[in-house]
């Protein structure tokens, strides 16, 4: 991938799925150092998040 194949926009809501992978990839090292699994960055959901995003992006475009 070049430099020009790149795009950087602002997170949309269809952008969800890929947003709880990251998320949990992301907080998997985590949980190992705490010895649970059970934190919201891994217990959420794709609904969850999918609120959480119109809610957050709501408030954004509000301003």
């Amino acid at each position: 991938m070049s430099a020009v194949d790149v795009e950087v926009r602002g997170i949309r809501i269809e952008d969800a799925g890929e947003i709880l992978t990251l998320q949990r990839a992301a907080f998997v090292q985590e949980a190992l150092i705490h010895g649970t699994p059970d934190m919201p960055p891994l217990t959420q959901t794709l609904d969850e998040l999918g609120y959480q995003l119109r809610d957050d992006l709501g408030r954004l475009a509000s301003r």
